[in-house]
């Protein structure tokens, strides 16, 4: 679990594979009694805060060579890259505590922070905040409601097998 929360943010993993699961996942197993909840709440929050700490570290050290020289192919010419920069230089802060509970923001606005300079002292405040709220809120609803998100998780597993035999009958 530990390891999945730093590296959303490091790595760009929670692109790919959503915060929230990883935190279902150690609230479930807290509850099953495979984890012990107090130490997994403080991994989490550790995890969480280093992986902010390391992606404002990329982002200061490559950020906008990266985005000068990537940014074209994105889309971001000169002018938008100068909106981006004032953007995210005036709303940075709230980004980053309020933008962890928004899949795509957590996962970029570490990086972004660096990019534009904020200091680590801020960004470790606003992180420490942010994982505070994020991780313990999700790890502990997963905890209290393990019964029900394991029937629903089991439910959208028939779900899926439905639709793919429905498919292959189909086809």
């Amino acid at each position: 679990v530990g390891a999945l929360v730093l590296m959303e943010t490091v790595a760009f993993v929670g692109l790919f594979m959503p915060g929230e699961v990883t935190l279902a996942v150690g609230g479930i197993a807290a509850s099953n009694g495979d984890v012990a909840l107090v130490p997994l709440l403080a991994l989490v929050w550790v995890a969480g805060v280093l992986g902010d700490l390391t992606g404002h570290t990329l982002g200061r050290r490559c950020g906008w060579p990266m985005l000068t020289r990537l940014g074209p192919r994105l889309g971001l010419n000169a002018h938008r890259l100068r909106r981006l920069d004032d953007t995210l230089r005036r709303w940075g802060g709230k980004a980053l505590v309020v933008g962890r509970f928004v899949g795509p923001v957590r996962v970029f606005a570490p990086f972004a922070a660096g990019t534009t300079g904020m200091s680590r002292r801020r960004l470790i405040r606003l992180s420490v905040v942010g994982v505070g709220l994020w991780g313990p809120t999700l790890v502990v609803a997963t905890y209290f409601f393990a019964d029900a998100v394991s029937s629903c998780v089991q439910a959208a597993g028939y779900a899926v097998i439905a639709l793919v035999a429905a498919a292959i009958a189909v086809h």
